[in-house]
């Protein structure tokens, strides 16, 4: 049933979905080859902003991107948030493309999809490097929680939070375009659901299937993970230990706000009725 229904969304919009694929491709190759200068277009609003949040400043160094001397901190290539954008991309893009209603809609989705993923890429990152900033005054050591293992940890569970914020700001967005949110009377979707556990997850796999599938699944399958193979796979079973605890809080979260959602609605029945009796 599930692969017949895929089938019908690839015949139906395999151009749009192609069209996604060659914008991502195309991303992450240009990231793979990019130099400072060649990000400039995303490194220099990610100084701007940490500038504005915090007064701490960077400045430029050609070929080598932004610096700041008080704290020793680069914003490098490397710290431009290039993979957070192809996920954030992706995630909003095939998740919701295909619910829009015309093919019209979601070729428009695709330009909302790009633009919205830059902007949340870059508040995302700043956020990330000023928590960063903040980390390295800690001054932590040892052999199990080191500085760069902190950093680590600390940029997975920033970029899967973010991801699934952004998931859920996507899935309000299509729909009200869609009309589908139009079905509650109080215009809160999640309240109008009676979904299990199971169904809750399900709902929320997608931002959990391309985070994975770009940051471990593309390194594994092009091999490039073998440059550093050990180094890999500690990367890999920290970002899985971290993100399945967050989605765990997250869907359980979104079960305790539907119980309490509908209890509520529950109780304010009685008077309703009374309302219309009046």
């Amino acid at each position: 049933m599930m692969f017949r229904k895929i089938k019908l969304l690839i015949s139906q919009y395999w151009a749009v979905y192609l069209l996604g694929f060659t914008i991502a491709f195309g991303l992450k190759l240009f990231y793979s080859k990019a130099a400072s200068g060649d990000l400039e277009w995303i490194l220099a609003p990610t100084a701007w902003w940490i500038k504005i949040l915090t007064g701490i400043a960077f400045e430029k160094v050609e070929n080598l991107g932004y610096i700041n001397h008080q704290f020793r901190f680069i914003i490098a290539p490397v710290c431009a948030g290039m993979q957070f954008l192809v996920i954030a991309f992706t995630t909003v893009f095939y998740s919701f493309a295909h619910r829009l209603g015309t093919k019209r809609r979601a070729f428009y989705w695709i330009v909302f999809s790009l633009g919205f993923s830059y902007l949340f890429t870059i508040f995302v990152n700043s956020f990330r490097i000023i928590l960063s900033l903040h980390l390295l005054n800690l001054h932590i050591g040892g052999e199990l929680m080191t500085a760069e293992r902190l950093h680590m940890l600390t940029g997975t569970a920033i970029y899967f939070i973010s991801l699934l914020i952004l998931y859920q700001i996507a899935r309000y967005i299509t729909l009200k375009i869609s009309g589908a949110a139009k079905k509650c009377p109080n215009r809160k979707f999640i309240d109008c659901l009676d979904e299990s556990l199971g169904q809750t997850i399900g709902k929320y796999l997608p931002p959990v299937f391309w985070y994975f599938a770009i940051t471990l699944g593309i390194p594994i399958l092009n091999r490039s993970y073998k440059n550093n193979s050990e180094k890999f796979w500690e990367y890999a079973i920290l970002l899985i230990v971290v993100c399945l605890a967050i989605f765990t809080l997250f869907c359980l979260g979104a079960v305790l706000y539907q119980y309490f959602a509908q209890r509520k609605k529950k109780s304010l029945l009685p008077f309703k009725k009374m309302s219309d009796i009046i």
